[in-house]
């Protein structure tokens, strides 16, 4: 039989049919991909089978009429009392299959269905965990592609109540010698992750400028030095404007050229770990103030740190002491 459709989740062409999907996903008999089963055949004794039909959602594949069977699927087998054999059951193997007994006057004498579904198995989870300032994220990570996955939580081998979530909080820090596990369970079978600690590694971030002259002006070039207490692998740095792309560095240190005082702001530094190491680290921040050229040249001269001299005062200074001196005399 040609694959309908390839999903790890239920295959549920019943679901679709006019008869009611609510209720037949109530009585459906669910089974592994790669099981058998067995659907019997029970008519009642007045029942005197004449011919028999099989059919998978409303098509037929199995007949049999005095002895003589007509079969199109390889997988399924049919009994003497006419219950059907169904070996190595795959996805599309899912579905409403229903058995029609006729008698000799080709009345129908007999009439059942039953509801099928077919469901991979879940896959075996692991543990993974995300720390944050004041609590730990653990996850019970399975295949993506997998539904209808429900999870249950322990720790020190002890079953957690209420915790049924793919994900769960645990408030401040772990002890170290405490060991967390998951099981991912689904209407097949269900699978235990192996036991986890849980570590937890406080990363102290900083971040300065640099320039070689006092006031950062226009036109200079800065340094920003991003720094971590622990190896990080890439360093970004995101500017004060939202649409300026972020920078990356492997060192942290990142340099901005001919700067402008529209560069001046809030400058992030945001380490990234590619080993995925169960870190927390606030980013580090540090404010850049651009001054105009003109302006900075202005200030330094009104506050003393610049002395210019035109020709006219050194003529004003001649005659003040010329002045003096013949006072003096």
């Amino acid at each position: 039989m040609d694959t309908v459709v390839k999903m790890t989740a239920v295959t549920v062409l019943l679901f679709g049919l006019a008869r009611g999907s609510a209720e037949l996903q109530q009585t459906c008999e669910y089974k592994a991909v790669g099981e058998s089963t067995l659907i019997s055949l029970q008519p009642p004794s007045s029942c005197k089978e004449e011919s028999l039909t099989w059919k998978l959602n409303s098509n037929e594949f199995l007949s049999r009429k005095r002895n003589r069977v007509r079969n199109l699927i390889h997988s399924v087998n049919i009994t003497a009392d006419g219950s059907l054999q169904l070996k190595n059951l795959q996805m599309d193997g899912a579905g409403v299959y229903e058995a029609m007994v006729y008698d000799q006057n080709g009345r129908l004498c007999y009439n059942t269905t039953k509801p099928l579904c077919v469901m991979e198995r879940v896959s075996k989870p692991s543990v993974s965990h995300k720390c944050s300032e004041d609590a730990v994220i653990l996850t019970c990570n399975t295949k993506k592609s997998e539904t209808d996955v429900t999870f249950e939580w322990s720790l020190n081998s002890q079953k957690i109540e209420g915790k049924v979530e793919k994900t769960f909080t645990v408030n401040g820090r772990p002890k170290p010698s405490d060991t967390y596990s998951c099981t991912a369970r689904n209407k097949v079978g269900e699978e235990k992750s192996n036991d986890a600690t849980i570590q937890c590694l406080d990363v102290q971030m900083s971040a300065s400028v640099t320039w070689p002259n006092g006031d950062v002006r226009e036109g200079d070039k800065v340094t920003i030095l991003c720094t971590s207490s622990l190896h990080v692998d890439t360093f970004f740095l995101w500017r004060p404007k939202k649409s300026s792309p972020r920078m990356e560095s492997k060192n942290g240190e990142f340099s901005l050229k001919n700067v402008e005082v529209d560069d001046s702001g809030i400058y992030t530094c945001q380490p990234q770990w590619l080993s995925g190491h169960p870190v927390f680290s606030r980013n580090a921040t540090v404010n850049l103030l651009v001054s105009h050229r003109e302006e900075t040249q202005t200030e330094q001269i009104t506050s003393g740190k610049h002395a210019s001299f035109s020709p006219l005062n050194g003529i004003f200074y001649l005659l003040v002491s010329v002045f003096a001196l013949v006072t003096y005399i």
